[in-house]
């Protein structure tokens, strides 16, 4: 009887002893890993959006966000141009070869759209009568309705006219002819000429652009010999001209 006792408190004791060795085992600090490990677990942790305790990879709830499609997704999984996977926008082309992500109402990219093509917002036409050289000669010029006779009261007759002399007058696309008539009273050489002058301005720019078209010209020497340039050729066309070349 005294041995059956001795071999179960026996058996006991060892009972005992095998579960403290298992409480004394589980309760033990777990092994630290090494520098380069831990560096490299971090990274790898960080890499997915998570914090790194040394130990174990805490992983957070992303952030979402919005794209500019008003898509909603995780802020790390955004791509380059920041939209959310998929939903990236197709590149377009406009007429310029410019690429973007959507053209405007005029279908060019923002920013790429051209000049508005500019148009004429005035122009200004006059015909212009000329008489230069040395003499004092007398003077008519003008259209067949309406003739005109200057007088400086010069030369011998009291009747001529300063040289250079100038005048001008608004064209008028329907007049049958512009001249302009010097004579000589006793001596001189003299030129004379017909021009038309047009100034045109243009949307978009506040200098204008003047053209001058020359429509006659004449000339005389000496006694009483008459300078004469006419312009017989109905409507020059020169305003349309200018127009054109002015870029409007």
């Amino acid at each position: 009887m005294t041995r059956q006792r001795t071999s179960v408190a026996l058996v006991l004791a060892g009972v005992a002893l095998a579960l403290a060795a298992c409480s004394s085992a589980s309760s033990a600090t777990p092994v630290a890993l090494s520098s380069s490990a831990n560096s490299a677990s971090a990274a790898a942790c960080q890499a997915k959006g998570g914090s790194w305790d040394g130990m174990t990879c805490e992983m957070s709830t992303p952030l979402q966000t919005t794209d500019p499609n008003g898509q909603a997704c995780a802020a790390p999984d955004m791509d380059s141009q920041g939209y959310c996977p998929g939903d990236t926008p197709t590149q377009q082309t406009d007429p310029n070869g410019q690429t973007c992500a959507s053209l405007d109402s005029q279908g060019y990219c923002p920013g790429d759209d051209p000049s508005p093509t500019p148009t004429m917002s005035k122009q200004a036409d006059v015909v212009v009568f000329k008489v230069w050289g040395s003499g004092e000669p007398t003077i008519q010029y003008g259209t067949d309705s309406s003739e005109n006779n200057p007088n400086d009261g010069a030369g011998p007759l009291g009747d001529g006219n300063y040289l250079p002399w100038r005048a001008t007058m608004p064209y008028d696309s329907g007049a049958l002819y512009y001249a302009v008539s010097a004579q000589l009273e006793g001596s001189g050489i003299i030129q004379d000429s017909v021009t038309e002058v047009v100034t045109t301005w243009c949307s978009g720019s506040s200098k204008p652009k003047t053209e001058t078209f020359s429509l006659a010209n004449g000339s005389a020497s000496g006694g009483y010999a008459i300078a004469q340039a006419e312009y017989t050729g109905g409507d020059t066309g020169n305003a349309s001209q200018a127009e054109q070349d002015a870029g409007c």
